[in-house]
C-alpha cells in the first residue's frame, strides 16, 4: 500500500525483530516530526471460538473481514496509510513529516523490537516531536476515547497497632487497620465493576 502511494519504506533491526517505518515527507522537514504507531504482531487465537479460521483473512458475503489482528491492530496501519492517501489525492501538503511506525513486538512488551529501536540512532534521526499510539477501530462514526490499558502501581505500606498480652483483646491492631484498607479497595473495585457492566459503551474494546 505504501508503494502504491509513493511512500518510502525503511526497515530497521537494532534488536531481534524488525521495525518498519513509512515516511511522508513534510514541506518543512527540519521541524519535529509526527509518529503514528501501530503493531504487526498478534496474540494467539483458539480456532474453536471463531466462526472463520482466525488466520485466514476470509471476507464473507457482507464484506466483513475475519482474522486475528484485524482489530488489534493491523487495521490501524491501514487507516494511517489511507488517511495519507486521501490527503495526497486532495493535494494537501503538511509542514511536518509523518512517520508511520509498525512495530513487531507490542504484545510481548517491546523489549526485542521497539525498545532497542527507541534507543538507536535510527529513531533519533526521525526527530519525533509527537507520537500517537494505537487505538481501536469503531464500527460506527462514534469515536471512543479509552483508557483501558493498565500499569502496575506498587505501594509499600506499614500498619502500626497496639501490642499487648495474649490474655487481652486490643482495640487498635495493625491487622484491623489493614482490613479497613482492603474493605475500601474491594468496595471501589465493585463500584467500577458495576459501572463497566451498566453500559456496552464502557466495555468497548475490552473483550476479545
Amino acid at each position: 500500500m505504501a508503494a502504491e502511494i509513493g511512500l518510502p519504506i525503511s526497515v530497521y533491526r537494532p534488536g531481534r525483530y524488525p521495525v518498519c517505518i513509512i515516511t511522508w515527507q513534510g514541506s518543512c522537514p527540519e521541524l519535529p516530526s509526527i509518529m503514528l504507531n501501530s503493531h504487526s504482531d498478534v496474540v494467539t487465537a483458539e480456532e474453536v471460538y471463531w466462526s472463520h479460521p482466525p488466520f485466514s483473512g476470509e471476507i464473507d458475503e457482507n464484506g466483513d473481514l475475519f482474522g486475528r489482528g484485524t482489530q488489534d491492530t493491523k487495521s490501524l496501519s491501514i487507516q494511517h496509510l489511507e488517511a495519507i492517501r486521501n490527503l495526497i489525492n486532495n493535494k494537501v501538503t503538511l509542514e511536518r513529516t509523518i512517520h508511520i511506525s509498525i512495530i513487531p513486538d507490542e504484545e510481548r512488551g517491546g523489549s526485542e523490537g521497539m525498545k532497542p529501536f527507541l534507543k538507536s540512532q535510527y529513531f533519533k534521526r526521525l526527530n519525533v516531536g509527537f507520537a500517537l499510539d494505537e487505538g481501536l477501530t469503531s464500527p460506527t462514526n462514534t469515536m471512543f476515547a479509552t483508557y483501558q490499558d493498565k500499569r502496575p502501581w506498587q505501594l509499600n505500606m506499614t500498619f502500626y497497632g497496639q501490642g499487648g498480652h495474649g490474655s487481652s483483646i486490643q482495640t487498635s491492631t495493625a491487622v484491623e487497620k489493614l482490613q479497613l484498607l482492603l474493605d475500601q479497595v474491594i468496595h471501589f473495585r465493585r463500584e467500577q465493576s458495576q459501572i463497566m457492566s451498566s453500559s456496552k459503551a464502557y466495555d468497548f474494546g475490552s473483550r476479545g
